[in-house]
């Protein structure tokens, strides 16, 4: 309809400094390289002013958020703010928990736009392309438990990349992915998990010596020759 408004996207405007200064980008250098569409630095401070109902927060259109996070190479979500609410937990205020959290777990590094773009393949559709190939068919994967489904993802995209970083020499794939992999925090149980090692290494918590389980790996005689690690 002629004069609609555009869907607009809540930013919080702190958090976005946050990450462009973490970053080194200047709206000045935001505005001049922002992937390629016409936002000049004035119509980001534009956009970056607050919304008059919530002074913390500013509203962007889909299309600048994503041009501005691609310019900075971080995920569009992460740079509105999506784990903001991992700030807020009670754990945070224990010892330097939450600096620890800013400078480590949420620092840009680990939220790529890379990490973006991956997501908009489709881990469904990826995982169902694989199984057809394999003549595996739908029927057969939806008589598995709901653990089992995760398991069998979890596998395929663990050792799928461990071949290509095998043949590709991608050094930091592993990390990188199994990284990701962790740090999809929905819960505070999820948060409290990624923070156990710092957690042990404070004295607020006592973590057992890890023991192997008895499951044997169904991938160790097949590819026992290619490296975790270098």
């Amino acid at each position: 309809m002629a004069g609609r408004k555009p869907e607009s996207i809540e930013v919080n405007i702190k958090w976005f400094h946050w990450v462009r200064e973490k970053v080194s980008r200047s709206i000045r250098s935001l505005g001049i390289e922002a992937g390629g569409s016409p936002y000049h630095d004035r119509n980001i401070r534009q956009a970056l002013k607050p919304d008059e109902k919530n002074p913390e927060v500013c509203r962007m259109t889909p299309r600048m958020i994503d041009a501005l996070a691609k310019t900075m190479e971080v995920d569009p979500d992460y740079l509105a703010g999506k784990y903001l609410w991992t700030l807020k937990l009670p754990i945070m205020d224990e010892g330097d928990v939450r600096e620890y959290w800013l400078e480590n777990c949420l620092d840009p590094k680990w939220h790529k736009y890379l990490h973006h773009e991956q997501d908009g393949i489709g881990v469904y559709k990826h995982l169902h392309d694989t199984l057809l190939m394999h003549g595996v068919d739908q029927k057969a994967y939806k008589e598995l438990t709901s653990r089992e489904r995760w398991g069998l993802m979890r596998d395929l995209d663990r050792m799928t990349t461990k071949i290509i970083r095998h043949y590709l020499h991608q050094g930091n794939l592993i990390e990188d992915v199994e990284y990701r992999q962790s740090m999809d925090w929905q819960t505070e149980d999820d948060v409290i998990d990624t923070l156990l090692p710092h957690l042990e290494d404070l004295g607020l918590v006592k973590l057992e010596p890890w023991e192997p389980d008895d499951m044997p790996d169904p991938f160790a005689d097949k590819y026992k020759d290619i490296p975790l690690a270098e």
